[in-house]
């Protein structure tokens, strides 16, 4: 009994935060005004959204607070392959718990601590080139050596972990297939972008991306699920299609209510 109370309590708390993000997008965005029509009261008046919404707006600017408080924008993990139709804003905020997202799934995979520092060598190509770049900044901001080489063959690869001798192998391509060799000579972390779940390496540590939210979750081999920090983000499940929807709750500019991406809720949940 005390557990059925707990979750429910949690739930609760849970759609608190997601209904107060859905009433400030709403006062705040053309494009939440003109999707909820009204304030949302309850939060069954939330509907579950899809990139194929953003479609109906005029523009990028329809979806910000206030262009006064963008810093940045992120590229999509994949040149010229986003979903998505805008350009992908933050504010400093934003890119703020974007930097923790990700190193909180780095440092929790090779259960490093704050001061510990690491070298990695990012593996990419041509395709995720500027997305790795967003990689690479948030582990220099803390102080990590940090290099990218470019995916050509398997020796060369091998040669370039003989140069750069790395604690960790951060393998951004789609294109390289982790042999035995690879994962016998250094410690690996594939980026699993949700748009290419057939190169998914069961048999690795990994980062969960998407092009809307850069790394959200982690997972180890240990683990079964994904885990997420909830701080700057909150996911449930779809109910239509059982995917999971994300709301950042702590947004600031560029907000993102109940945005469902293509990977299944029951895969994730919320760090301990």
């Amino acid at each position: 009994m005390p557990r059925i109370y707990y979750c429910h309590k949690m739930l609760t708390n849970h759609n608190s935060l997601i209904l107060s993000a859905a009433k400030r997008a709403f006062s705040t965005t053309q494009f939440y005004e003109s999707l909820y029509q009204k304030d949302p009261k309850d939060i069954e008046a939330v509907p579950h959204i899809r990139a194929s919404f953003f479609h109906q707006c005029n523009g990028l600017l329809d979806c910000i607070v206030d262009r006064e408080l963008v810093c940045g924008t992120l590229p999509p993990f994949l040149r010229h392959g986003q979903e998505y139709p805008l350009t992908i804003t933050e504010s400093e905020k934003e890119m703020d718990l974007r930097h923790r997202r990700i190193m909180n799934s780095v440092k929790s995979i090779l259960e490093i601590g704050k001061n510990d520092r690491c070298n990695f060598l990012i593996l990419s190509d041509e395709l995720t080139g500027p997305y790795c770049g967003e990689i690479l900044s948030s582990l220099a901001w803390e102080h990590h050596h940090a290099s990218v080489c470019y995916w050509f063959n398997e020796e060369q690869l091998i040669n370039d972990l003989d140069s750069f001798k790395p604690d960790c192998l951060i393998i951004a391509s789609p294109l390289v297939p982790i042999s035995g060799v690879i994962l016998n000579k250094v410690k690996c972390i594939q980026i699993q972008h949700i748009s290419n779940m057939s190169n998914w390496n069961a048999n690795i540590d990994a980062l969960l991306v998407s092009d809307e939210f850069s790394v959200f979750a982690h997972r180890k081999l240990s683990q079964q699920k994904y885990q997420y920090l909830s701080e700057s983000i909150l996911i449930e499940n779809d109910p239509v299609s059982n995917f999971a929807s994300i709301t950042t709750h702590n947004f600031d500019c560029h907000p993102f209510i109940r945005y469902t991406v293509n990977v299944c809720a029951n895969k994730l949940e919320p760090c301990l």
